[in-house]
């Protein structure tokens, strides 16, 4: 099961990641709500990404603890490793 409560630590430390993010740069940007609509502005960016991991995030992290606690095969813990990898890497490629 150490392999599931990684993958969803890393789920939830991003997700928080991004949260915190999100709000150092409205803070810097003056911008209390909102962002403009260009896919080029930073604050877009980061709102985006922030968005889409706070709507998925939770659900694999039921998922994986899920299949974690009943001894899944090897297959289902690659497939959690793939699917964080997956998360983290849809992040970078947004930002």
């Amino acid at each position: 099961m150490s392999v599931a409560i990684v993958c969803t630590a890393i789920l939830g430390v991003l997700l928080f990641g991004l949260g915190l993010c999100v709000s150092i740069a409205r803070q810097r940007l003056g911008r209390v709500i909102g962002h403009d609509g260009s896919p080029i502005d930073p604050m877009h960016r980061l709102v985006r990404a922030h968005a889409n991991t706070a709507e998925y995030a939770p659900f694999l992290a039921i998922l994986f603890l899920w299949h974690g606690a009943h001894q899944p095969p090897l297959w289902i813990v690659s497939t959690i490793v793939v699917a964080t990898a997956s998360r983290v890497l849809l992040v970078v490629g947004l930002l």
